[in-house]
């Protein structure tokens, strides 16, 4: 893989903050319409990255569209659909015909990315950690920080493109990014070797404060493993969050039998707070993209699709921009179009998100929603659907299916 050389001063038109799926997604698009583009990351890849490793058939679609054949040879798990359990009742949602979601690591996903990025022509830089970013006196910015070893350097671009998600500096220094209060959520991860029972779903457990996801990974067939526990369930994870994560998925009625032989491959991590809002995307030389527009959790996976779709609509903005104010890349750049899409785009799907998440903390809500589900498969059909990007968000959040989903949990 081909890196950038080391040097004190680099002028670019655009410095991307992250190469994960969105930094590495945008630095495609973006080196597709000619600027020169450099992507920092305080990482060397290819590096574990805590997520739930489920890709649903839109972010799968996306992917292909990106990358071409390349996908087909990270081997991923085919996943056919989900299955919820909670209190003994199980849920099983189907995907529709021809398409499915794949189980991959982050390891490779993001790998695989940044190859494609810097087979694009970007100028990767890695382990390089950002400290700052300040206006200079022509309107640009110029991005500083550090290597590991110490050694300084520094960029500036007419475009400075946040994509570090939500715990990204330039959002949180700008007062953009806010903890969202009403969601707190923490989550802990490994990937666990040994897991009996992986099929070709990926299951979700809820559990008293959160709930438990199981994904099945590529050939070798480990599992990802990570849980989303309640302010209330992380506090007793603190002392030990090694030991807590272990006690969780032992004591599960239905984990704890699968979990006997299972051994961690790769060590616990925890994170969070996981939930966030940004109030604003775009600003005079400044954009987001990616989890640093908004997050809530991994519950429906949609990161990583809405990572690989954001940083295509920024582009295509950035484009816009360009053929309006000419060639060059202005200082300064403002892109309402690009807020406004977003928000028309991904707001109904962050509103399902944190729904969905207000009825999983409830059990008097969960119950009669969970054997809804269940009675009437066709509705946990299209809940999927939606959640992985092939249907409207309003197709589960309309009159009709709400009331045929409350009807069919009262009925027992």
């Amino acid at each position: 893989m081909t890196r950038a050389a080391a040097g004190d001063l680099s002028e670019t038109d655009v410095a991307i903050v992250g190469a994960g799926p969105a930094g590495a997604a945008t630095a495609v698009w973006l080196r597709g319409l000619g600027l020169k583009v450099a992507l920092l990351d305080k990482e060397q890849f290819p590096r574990h990255k805590t997520c739930g490793d489920f890709l649903p058939p839109g972010a799968v679609e996306r992917l292909r569209s990106l990358c071409g054949a390349a996908v087909e040879d990270l081997a991923p798990a085919r996943l056919e659909g989900l299955r919820i359990t909670w209190r003994g009742r199980s849920i099983l949602a189907d995907f529709p015909p021809a398409t499915g979601g794949w189980g991959l690591s982050r390891l490779r996903l993001d790998d695989l990315l940044v190859k494609r990025a810097v087979g694009s022509g970007a100028d990767l830089v890695e382990r390089f950690r950002v400290e700052r970013v300040i206006r200079t006196e022509d309107g640009r910015h110029r991005v500083e920080g550090s290597h590991p070893d110490g050694t300084r350097r520094a960029f500036v671009a007419p475009l400075v493109v946040e994509a570090g998600g939500r715990y990204g500096l330039v959002g949180r220094r700008l007062g953009w990014r806010q903890d969202d209060e009403r969601l707190r959520r923490w989550a802990l991860w490994s990937h666990l070797e040994g897991v009996s029972g992986l099929g070709s779903r990926c299951e979700m457990h809820v559990i008293d404060g959160g709930y438990v996801g199981v994904a099945p990974l590529e050939e070798d067939r480990t599992a990802n493993v990570t849980m989303v526990l309640s302010a209330r369930r992380m506090e007793a994870a603190r002392s030990d969050p090694r030991a807590y994560y272990r006690h969780v998925l032992m004591e599960h009625p239905e984990l704890g039998p699968r979990m006997g032989a299972a051994r961690s491959v790769v060590p616990v991590r925890g994170l969070g707070p996981l939930a966030c809002r940004t109030r604003r995307f775009s600003f005079e030389g400044i954009a987001l993209v990616g989890d640093a527009c908004g997050f809530v959790d991994p519950l429906t996976a949609e990161g990583v699709s809405r990572a690989l779709e954001s940083a295509r609509m920024l582009a295509d903005a950035v484009g816009a921009a360009r053929v309006a104010q000419g060639s060059e890349l202005p200082a300064s750049l403002t892109l309402p179009s690009y807020e406004s899409a977003w928000r028309e785009r991904f707001g109904p799907k962050l509103s399902l998100c944190r729904m969905l998440q207000v009825v999983i903390a409830r059990p008097w809500l969960a119950g009669p929603v969970a054997r809804g589900l269940a009675r009437r498969k066709e509705l946990a059909d299209r809940m999927i659907a939606a959640t992985g990007d092939l249907l409207p968000v309003a197709s589960v959040m309309s009159p009709s299916y709400l009331g045929q989903l409350i009807l069919a949990g009262a009925l027992g």
